[in-house]
């Protein structure tokens, strides 16, 4: 919990809509997520982070919620990340980013409920990046401080504005192998065809430039309006009009 709070913490500073559950069963996750899916616009880029117990189980990764019974059973209490990736997807999303800091050791064994060996179902999702604690059937490990290793290292770089998702994936994942090596390296899922940045400072930098404009137009007019004053004070005092009268008749055309 404290690794998904820290995260919640660093989103909800930049003002983004959080929907945030911990410590749940199946039916509470997905009760939570089907509010999230009505919140998202078509367009809207999404960010979606797990911290707990994972396994890959039938081709796909499946997030492990509490079990309601005393034999957790995969496929019931485990939600298939292939799924909330094409869900998310035909929300018409124009982005969808994970961060998955658990482990995904290969299980083999059959759930209560019995399948076929399918497919991943993500086949069709748009632009996506998601990057795992781990490798394939690798394990995520807990960190010497309040947080996993890869979800530490995650929130140094998280939190760094104009900086773009392709740099953040990389960061952390080389900051994971030197100090981790082989012990947990993060891997990367999806592609990306666009530069995306999840906080920008693009908006103040916008802003500041139009200030600066306008207070140079401003100087520009003040300095060809001090032109036509003295244009003008030149000529009054070429018709005889003394200085100071002139100067002042200048300054009132001013006003």
């Amino acid at each position: 919990m404290p690794d998904a709070e820290a995260i919640r913490r660093v989103l909800e500073s930049q003002n983004v809509e959080v929907y945030y559950v911990h410590d749940c069963n199946s039916a509470e996750f997905w009760h939570q997520f089907a509010l999230f899916e009505t919140a998202i616009h078509p367009g809207d880029a999404v960010f979606f982070y797990f911290a707990g117990h994972g396994v890959t189980f039938k081709n796909s990764v499946r997030l492990m919620t509490i079990s309601d019974s005393a034999k957790p059973d995969i496929e019931k209490d485990g939600v298939n990340l292939d799924v909330l990736l094409a869900r998310m997807s035909l929300c018409n999303t124009s982005l969808i980013v994970s961060f998955l800091d658990c482990c995904r050791d290969f299980v083999f064994e059959s759930s209560e409920v019995s399948e076929g060996l399918t497919r991943g179902k993500s086949d069709k999702v748009g632009q996506h990046l998601t990057l795992f604690a781990c490798a394939p059937n690798a394990s995520a490990y807990d960190g010497k401080g309040d947080h996993g290793a890869f979800t530490e290292i995650l929130l140094k770089y998280l939190q760094i504005i104009n900086l773009d998702l392709d740099e953040l994936a990389h960061a952390v994942t080389k900051e994971m192998v030197d100090k981790y090596g082989e012990q947990q390296m993060p891997h990367r899922a999806g592609a990306l065809w666009c530069k995306w940045f999840l906080f920008t400072e693009m908006k103040y930098i916008r802003r500041g430039v139009n200030i600066l404009s306008l207070k140079k137009q401003v100087r520009l007019f003040e300095k060809k309006l001090k032109n036509s004053m003295d244009q003008y004070c030149r000529f009054l005092v070429s018709h005889g009009v003394p200085k100071d009268l002139a100067q002042g008749l200048a300054m009132k055309a001013r006003l």
